[in-house]
C-alpha cells in the first residue's frame, strides 16, 4: 500500500489510538462498538458498522456490531434497508470486496471506488443513503472467515466532507492489528 502524507499529529494520533486499543485488547476489554468508537475518533466518522458479507451475496451485508447512531429512528432506517431483500444493495462494497480482496489495501474510500456521478445516480444513494442521511464512506474487509467475511465501514452524514484516501489509509493500518479477541 503506498501511503500518503502525513502530520506530525496525524501519527502521534494513530499510534495513541493503536497503543489504546492493544492495551484494552490485551486486557480483554475492547468491544467492536469500541473499536468504531476509536477508528471513528481517528477520522472524524459519525457512523461504523461491522457486519458479516457472504461470500454468496456480498451485496447483502448482516450488520453484526455498530456505533455512532444519532437517533432511533436513524437507526430504524439502516437496520430496515439490511434486511429489505429488494433494497437496491450498495455498489461501492461490492467493488470493495473485490478491491481489497485482490489488491490487499485494506481499506478505501467510496471516492477511490466510483465517481460521484455514478455514486449519486445509483438507486442505492438516491433511496438510501440521502433519505438516512449517509454519503461519505470508507469500507475495509476485515479477514476472510469460512463462507463469508468481516466487513467495516465506517461513514459521514450527508453533505459532509468526503473522506480523503489517507483516511482509509489509516483505518488499515489498525485493521492490520486488530486484537484477536474481538472474534471470540
Amino acid at each position: 500500500m503506498a501511503m500518503g502524507s502525513f502530520k506530525s499529529s496525524e501519527v502521534s494520533e494513530l499510534l495513541a489510538t493503536s497503543h489504546m486499543l492493544h492495551e484494552q485488547g490485551a486486557a480483554g476489554e475492547l468491544t467492536w462498538e469500541g473499536y468504531l468508537w476509536a477508528l471513528g475518533k481517528l477520522v472524524s466518522a459519525q457512523l461504523g458498522t461491522v457486519a458479516r458479507v457472504p461470500c454468496s451475496e456480498p451485496q447483502r451485508p448482516r450488520c453484526t456490531h455498530s456505533w455512532g447512531w444519532s437517533s432511533a429512528k436513524h437507526f430504524r432506517s439502516v437496520a430496515d434497508y439490511l434486511v429489505d431483500p429488494d433494497a437496491a444493495p450498495d455498489p461501492a462494497g461490492a467493488r470493495t470486496l473485490n478491491n481489497v480482496r485482490f489488491a490487499k489495501q485494506g481499506a478505501m474510500t467510496r471516492g477511490e471506488l466510483m465517481s460521484d456521478a455514478a455514486w449519486y445516480a445509483t438507486e442505492h444513494v438516491q433511496e438510501f443513503r440521502k433519505k438516512s442521511d449517509l454519503d461519505a464512506c470508507i469500507y475495509a474487509v476485515i479477514e476472510p472467515r469460512g463462507d463469508c467475511m468481516q466487513g467495516l465501514t465506517l461513514h459521514r452524514a450527508w453533505g459532509e466532507k468526503a473522506f480523503e484516501p489517507k483516511d482509509a489509509q489509516l483505518v488499515s493500518l489498525l485493521i492490520r492489528v486488530l486484537p484477536g479477541n474481538l472474534w471470540a
